[in-house]
C-alpha cells in the first residue's frame, strides 16, 4: 500500500491508494510493530535497576497527573513513555535535575490526552 502526501494522525489510512483490502490487515499489524517498544526493552527494565527506578517514578507521576482525565489516558501515556524510553537508549540524563522526570510524565499524559480530544490546560499538572 502507497499513501498520499496529506497524511491524517487521526484516521492513518484514509489516503490509501491500493483498493486491495486484503492486505490492509498486514498492514496494520506491520504499523503497530514498528511503534512498539524495542524488543530488548523488557530485558533492559529487569536487568537495569536505574532504569526500572526511573519507569516506576515516571509511572507514578503519569498516575498523578492523569487522576481527573479517566483510565485510558494513563494506559496511553504509559504505552508512550515505554515507546519513548526504549528509544532513548534507556538514558534518561537527570544531571541533578529530577524535574526531567516530570517533564516525561507530563509529555506523555499531554500526548494522551491529545489524542483522545481531551481539553487540558498546562495548569492541571502544575502543584
Amino acid at each position: 500500500m502507497e499513501f498520499d502526501d496529506d497524511f491524517n494522525l487521526e484516521n492513518p489510512f484514509s489516503n490509501s491508494n491500493d483498493d486491495d483490502d486484503s492486505s490492509f490487515p498486514l498492514l496494520l499489524f506491520h504499523t503497530e510493530t514498528a511503534h512498539m517498544p524495542s524488543s530488548t526493552y523488557l530485558q533492559t527494565l529487569s536487568t537495569t535497576r536505574r532504569c526500572r527506578c526511573r519507569r516506576r517514578r515516571i509511572v507514578s507521576l503519569i498516575q498523578h497527573h492523569s487522576l481527573n482525565f479517566g483510565p485510558l489516558s494513563p494506559y496511553l501515556a504509559i504505552n508512550y513513555m515505554d515507546r519513548f524510553l526504549s528509544t532513548s537508549h534507556y538514558s534518561i540524563p537527570l544531571d541533578g535535575k529530577p524535574w526531567i522526570l516530570n517533564l516525561v510524565a507530563v509529555s506523555c499524559v499531554s500526548l494522551a490526552l491529545k489524542m483522545r480530544k481531551m481539553e487540558f490546560s498546562i495548569s492541571d499538572f502544575q502543584g
